[in-house]
């Protein structure tokens, strides 16, 4: 007979390999008490946690658990709230991996949308947890302080990237595109009073539209500034080759060596993030299911329209996430 670990081990061995990708999330993820379930349950994720606020010098802990919503969606707050609850979240589910095939069996890409790039760099073990939560930082200052000096914003539109009603708008109201969802659904940038006019003006073509609650032109030419002093902080970081080839935000085309790691985290300041060809990049190359390890599950969301049935997108968050879609897992196997 068989020990029950044993036939475990045995169940796991003959099971397929799927292949997979890791998704993080970025900036509009975040919402008071984020992280805070397995904080209270996990010691591990405790000391995550922990030695986030021991790094930063201030409770990014607490402001992620309690808020207030204000101070939570500050830029520099809600990144490194953001960063350290979808690394908190992975680290949980890699710990569950003698249970889950889908843990124990690294993926074959990785990728984060807009900020959430710097998750997958840290899941690539490009990047230390340490350093990347530095890096954030570092980031997420420099690009604070300059929306703070001009004052500027994102808003969501439902249209398509090459319909002629967004080239106008672009055009007329000197706006930048910052991200490519879907096939219908980009998000655009730029000075506060341009984009007032702009939603206006979508509203007037029954085209809908949403302001984001983002203070600053993120992936737009308004982070040019921010470009010298960024390039500057990198130097710095001790960034080593991707074991884990990651999906850059501005071509949709994997990276794995450190000159490539770098120059992605440049232009990401100021270019398009390109999510749509990110996932179509994923759909071609025969990827069958995403997790995405982040709690609101916006990433999903916005992929379950894109992989249309071809691969399976699920939100790993929490204790119960990872139970429940074990549970699926192993009942969709026998």
């Amino acid at each position: 007979m068989f020990k029950e670990s044993e036939e475990r081990q045995i169940s796991k061995e003959r099971e397929p390999l799927t292949k997979t990708t890791w998704l993080f999330p970025g900036q509009g993820a975040q919402f008071v008490g984020m992280g805070r379930e397995l904080f209270e349950k996990d010691p591990a994720v405790r000391a995550i946690w922990e030695k986030a606020d021991e790094i930063l010098g201030f409770s990014i802990s607490e402001i992620s658990f309690n808020g207030p919503a204000e101070e939570l969606n500050r830029t520099v707050n809600t990144q490194l709230a953001t960063f350290v609850d979808s690394y908190a979240n992975m680290f949980f589910a890699k710990k569950k991996s003698d249970e889950n095939n889908d843990f124990s069996q690294p993926p074959v890409f990785v990728a984060g949308l807009s900020f959430g790039q710097y998750n997958a760099l840290v899941a690539a073990d490009s990047l230390t947890f340490e350093d990347g939560l530095r890096l954030v930082w570092k980031r997420a200052d420099l690009t604070q302080k300059e929306a703070e000096n001009n004052p500027a914003g994102m808003m969501a539109v439902r249209v398509a990237e090459d319909s002629r009603v967004l080239k106008d708008a672009l055009r007329q109201f000197s706006l930048d595109l910052c991200v490519v969802n879907n096939d219908e659904l980009v998000v655009i940038g730029g000075p506060k009073t341009k984009l007032g006019e702009a939603e206006e003006w979508f509203r007037k073509q029954k085209i809908k539209t949403k302001t984001l609650n983002i203070s600053g032109a993120f992936h737009s030419r308004l982070m040019i500034p921010v470009v010298e002093r960024f390039t500057q902080a990198l130097e710095k970081v001790d960034i080593k080759p991707a074991k884990i080839p990651i999906i850059a935000n501005t071509t949709a085309r994997p990276i794995t060596t450190k000159e490539e790691i770098k120059e992605e985290l440049i232009d990401h300041l100021t270019r398009t993030v390109r999510w749509r060809e990110t996932i179509n990049y994923l759909k071609e190359q025969g990827i069958e299911k995403t997790l995405e390890f982040g709690e609101s599950g916006v990433v999903t969301k916005i992929n379950k329209k894109l992989l249309g049935g071809v691969a399976a997108a699920v939100t790993i968050a929490g204790i119960a996430a990872v139970i429940f879609w074990r549970h699926r897992y192993s009942q969709s196997s026998k």
